[in-house]
């Protein structure tokens, strides 16, 4: 037998991993969720919803994005927007929803990446309109770029994070780990070997690396100028850089792990707390 080129190989891979996609698609899993919320596949009818939640939350709260002021240009505001919904159509994103009211409070977008098209950034066909928006993805693609994941990584495909947003709301409740845990649980069972994503903000860099991802390769904003001038001036206190972090996809085993001690702080903390209450009663 002729020996697989490394095209084929990759070819097989993509085609694998589409067909566990169309899996899902038919069967959705069940995604471990927060206390109060509860992750789902994203599907169409989720699109309005968290195309308002990121024009809202994302845009003003990122740093790129508020530091750019992205939601005062108009056109790159609808291009980002448009660029979203098109990555959404991608069929493996999550959405998380509060279980009480059962609207949107945050989302992961993510799509699949593959050496077949190395060529691309952030997509192969769009082109972005508008100052602020162009000024963004010049520096996320330079990033991807220098990182070279797949060399690194010494994979030929892997799912990255596009987008992760939470309302404000939420952010204390631990919903931004609880999607990207998702994330990494969507990653194994698709059987897809490598995850990685950008991480814009300190807090985001910070949740990630408790995970397990490393850093491959970070971008000082004070270094990011065009003619001198710097790009992302203010992105916000303990928002020093916009990182590319990775790690090979984790054992189903290993993030149970993760949840299993995160259950047990929260029973110690409520054993203090009982404990604390029984000495102030007596």
């Amino acid at each position: 037998m002729d020996q697989l080129s490394m095209s084929d190989l990759d070819e097989e891979n993509t085609n694998s991993v589409v067909i566990k996609i169309e899996e899902t698609i038919k069967a959705p899993l069940y995604w471990h969720s927060p206390v109060g919320c509860q992750i789902l596949d994203l599907k169409e009818c989720h699109y309005d919803e968290v195309l308002r939640l990121i024009k809202r939350h994302f845009f003003a709260e990122d740093p790129m994005c508020r530091a750019i002021n992205i939601l005062a240009d108009s056109v790159s505001t609808q291009s980002y927007l448009d660029s979203v919904l098109l990555w959404m159509k991608d069929t493996t994103s999550l959405v998380a929803v509060s279980s009480k009211s059962g609207r949107v409070v945050g989302t992961i977008i993510t799509r699949i990446n593959s050496s077949l098209d190395r060529s691309n950034t952030y997509s192969r066909i769009q082109i972005f309109q508008g100052g602020a928006v162009e000024k963004i993805m010049h520096l996320n693609n330079t990033l991807i770029k220098r990182a070279d994941a797949y060399t690194q990584l010494e994979t030929e495909i892997y799912l990255r994070i596009y987008i992760l947003c939470v309302h404000p709301s939420y952010l204390s409740k631990g919903l931004k780990s609880g999607l990207l845990e998702a994330f990494i649980q969507m990653a194994i069972a698709l059987e897809i070997p490598a995850i990685g994503g950008i991480f814009s903000s300190g807090d985001d860099k910070k949740l990630a690396a408790d995970l397990g991802f490393k850093l491959l390769l970070e971008i000082l904003y004070s270094q990011w100028s065009l003619n001198g001038e710097i790009i992302f001036d203010n992105p916000g206190s303990g928002n020093y850089s916009v990182a590319f972090m990775a790690m090979p996809t984790p054992s189903l085993d290993c993030l149970k792990n993760i949840w299993q001690r995160r259950e047990d702080m929260i029973n110690e903390d409520k054993a203090r707390r009982k404990n604390h209450l029984r000495c102030i009663k007596y």
